[in-house]
């Protein structure tokens, strides 16, 4: 695959220190694509988190995002000629611990936020008929693919988050309906293919490379549409 145009959501912060199959990922689609990584936004109990801990305020993450939210820097960051990452420049609310109508409405919100800058760099870039790539991050991507309208929706179920506190009040129901509007599901392990079929039937497993990440499957799974 050539030439196409990749956004990629996760929970996996560009700027984490060690490798991750989602940035190898990205980074081997670059290769011969063009790809917009979002940067998991910061929410309010983060930030206040931060102030209290100051290895996490003192971070080059850290300070790059503030300088972000401050309008003291751009939001995006060249990584490579195919290759970009978005900082937010805002700050989310904080919403999984909320009553489940306002926990919708305010995600809803959250969302909103970010794919309108989503819309707005894919814009500026040039960016157009794009794959969304999801890395898990399911609250955040829950209503993406009303906002920025992608040609093509992977969920990759990279790990089973829902079994932290985090995500056990609204993780299983959220994530359910990721699955069922997306139009490929990549999966981690075996048991999640006969788990999540009823759900979505073009699920596949992936075959993580060290280099490479899961840029095969994500190559072979769109060719399955």
């Amino acid at each position: 695959m050539k030439n196409r145009y990749f956004i990629i959501t996760s929970l996996q912060s560009w700027d984490i220190e060690i490798g991750s199959t989602i940035k190898n990922t990205a980074l081997e689609l670059s290769k011969q694509n063009r790809v917009l990584y979002i940067n998991p936004p910061m929410d309010f109990a983060t930030r206040l988190r931060a102030l209290f801990h100051r290895k996490d305020s003192v971070s080059p993450a850290f300070k790059r995002r503030m300088e972000v939210l401050r309008g003291d820097a751009d939001p995006i960051r060249t990584i490579n000629h195919n290759l970009w990452v978005v900082d937010c420049p805002f700050v989310l609310l904080s919403v999984s611990k909320l009553p489940a109508w306002l926990f919708d409405t305010f995600n809803r919100r959250n969302n909103r936020k970010i794919g309108r800058l989503i819309v707005k760099e894919a814009v500026t870039l040039g960016f157009k008929n794009y794959i969304h790539l999801i890395d898990t991050d399911i609250f955040r991507s829950r209503y993406l693919k009303e906002f920025i309208r992608p040609a093509v929706s992977v969920y990759y179920r990279r790990t089973d988050v829902l079994r932290t506190p985090y995500w056990q009040k609204y993780g299983r129901r959220v994530e359910q309906v990721v699955i069922q509007q997306s139009d490929v599901m990549i999966v981690a392990a075996k048991s999640d293919i006969e788990q999540f079929r009823p759900y979505n039937s073009n699920i596949h497993l992936s075959h993580v490379d060290a280099n490479t990440g899961i840029c095969n499957d994500i190559y072979s799974s769109i060719a399955s549409i």
